[in-house]
This record gives C-alpha cells, sequence and structure tokens, in this order.
C-alpha cells in the first residue's frame, strides 16, 4: 500500500509542487494587503486598466477577500493535475498549465476593455484551474470507452480507474455546470474567465488526442 502511494505522489509532484505555489503567492498577496492596503494591493496583482504588474501576476492570483475561492481553485487544480500529469511529459504539463490562466485572463480583460468603464479587475488562476481539469478530462475521455467495453464484458474495473473515470465525467460536466453556478450568482467576469479557461482547455485537449 504505501508503496503504490509512493508512487502515486512521485507521479503527481508539479501538481502538489503548483498547489503549494498558488497558497504561498495567496500568502504573499495578504502580506502586501496588510502592509499597503487591498485598495492598493489589487494594482500589484489584478489585471486592471492602467498597466501594471497585475499584468503579470494575475494568472496566478485570487481574490484576496476569499479564502474560500483560493481553496476551491487549489483543489480543482489537484484533481486536474491528479488525472493528468502521469500522462505528459513535465515540459508539456507545465506549458498547459501556465497558458490556461493567462488565457482566462486575456479573454474577459480584452472584454472588460471593450464593454466595461473602468474601474474593473480581472485575474484568472479559476478559469486556469477549470481549464486543466476540462483538459484532463478531454485527453484521457478513452477511459470512459474502456469501462464501456469492460462492463459488456462483465468485468470488473479497478478502483483507482474508477475514481480516475468519476473525475474525468466530472471534468466534462463542468462545462455546464460552472458557468450555471456563475449565471446564478451572477457574477459576470468570473463566467468569462471561467468559460475562456474551459473551453481553451477542451481545445488543446482535442488538439492533444488528435497528436
Amino acid at each position: 500500500m504505501m508503496s503504490y502511494l509512493t508512487e502515486w505522489v512521485e507521479r503527481r509532484l508539479y501538481t502538489i509542487g503548483l498547489v503549494v505555489m498558488l497558497v504561498l503567492w495567496y500568502g504573499v498577496q495578504l502580506l502586501v494587503a496588510s502592509q499597503v492596503g487591498v485598495e492598493s494591493a489589487v494594482k500589484w496583482f489584478y489585471f486592471t486598466s492602467k498597466p501594471g504588474t497585475g499584468w503579470l501576476f494575475s494568472p496566478i492570483s485570487h481574490n484576496m477577500n476569499d479564502p474560500i475561492h483560493l481553496l476551491g481553485n487549489a483543489v480543482v487544480l489537484f484533481i486536474g493535475g491528479s488525472v493528468i500529469e502521469p500522462h505528459l511529459s513535465p515540459r508539456n504539463y507545465l506549458s498547459v498549465f501556465f497558458t490556461l490562466p493567462v488565457v482566462s485572463t486575456i479573454v474577459p480583460a480584452v472584454g472588460a476593455i471593450i464593454f466595461v468603464d473602468p474601474p474593473w479587475l480581472v485575474a484568472g488562476a479559476s478559469g486556469g484551474a477549470y481549464g486543466l481539469w476540462v483538459f484532463a478530462s478531454v485527453y484521457r475521455s478513452n477511459l470512459i470507452l474502456e469501462a464501456r467495453d469492460v462492463l459488456q464484458l462483465n468485468r470488473s474495473f479497478e478502483p483507482r480507474h474508477s475514481i480516475e473515470l468519476l473525475m474525468i465525467v466530472l471534468g466534462i460536466l463542468l462545462i455546464i455546470l460552472v458557468p450555471a453556478t456563475d449565471v446564478l450568482s451572477q457574477n459576470r467576469t468570473s463566467i468569462v474567465a471561467h468559460v475562456s479557461g474551459m473551453l481553451f482547455g477542451l481545445i488543446i485537449g482535442i488538439g492533444f488526442l488528435i497528436d
């Protein structure tokens, strides 16, 4: 059992490291906010209408008044990363991870520039996390077909594969569930960031499958 857990962790070291990175970065956000105030700190960490450090840091930043939001994103990132990391090279995995939050920041920022009067704030970490889970689900969708074949042959499915299969199905359902939740909460900025991240995750997931 211990050897299996050790192997499981070793195949997901980048995912664990990225989750830790986001948590530590949130600590940096809170530290800065405690020194200069939240209103000033947002300019450091969020994409705003005026160029600044937020243009660089917004893809990995979170709402400094909502630690539950960070916790949710950390869980989503951990699930999506755990599904996909063992099946990609470190280079491809990290490229996908860092591309998704950039896209989910730029798309709503462009929309805000065109349609919304300042001041406005954008951060794309959530869209990146959801996008990674969707990407992982698309890339590993062959497991759904394998499960169907196993059931047709009346064979048992390994428990670890059953858990992964559940995560894959949930990842696909995110494309519907997350926007629906955003609509109900009337959070227009979040829905654009979330949808753009998930759609891009879907697109590159299909692209990886084709290759």
